[in-house]
């Protein structure tokens, strides 16, 4: 139900916080807690991408420390994995919109336009 995504270089500052590991799980339509390089989840967001802060503590992304981030990680991991079946089934049932939401911005993502943005505006 849930997809523990390890990004690519994740202890590099301003690394490519959006890579095939992050985007596979979200194309199938599985939430996600992401260990990658200090406020991954924010470049998601700003991408238009919603993260999932309502079913468990996302500030782990505001941790600069790359080991104290990937500690706060690991914690949740374990907090979740207490949970029962139905408990996660309940809380995958309730992420259906933000699952669905996410599945509809890497449809709509357009590779002509982003790359132009990337190239030209920045």
């Amino acid at each position: 139900l849930f997809s523990i995504v390890m990004c690519a270089f994740p202890f590099v500052n301003n690394a490519c916080h959006l890579h095939s590991s992050t985007f596979n799980p979200i194309h199938q339509g599985h939430p996600i807690i992401q260990f990658g390089p200090y406020k991954s989840l924010e470049r998601m967001r700003e991408r238009g991408f919603k993260t999932f802060d309502k079913w468990w503590d996302e500030s782990y992304d505001e941790i600069k420390n790359d080991w104290k981030r990937l500690k706060a990680v690991m914690d949740i991991l374990l907090e979740v994995s207490k949970k029962s079946t139905t408990e996660l089934f309940d809380m995958y049932v309730d992420m259906k919109d933000v699952l669905q939401h996410n599945i509809d911005v890497m449809r709509n993502y357009s590779i002509d336009k982003e790359l132009k943005y990337r190239i030209y505006e920045q």
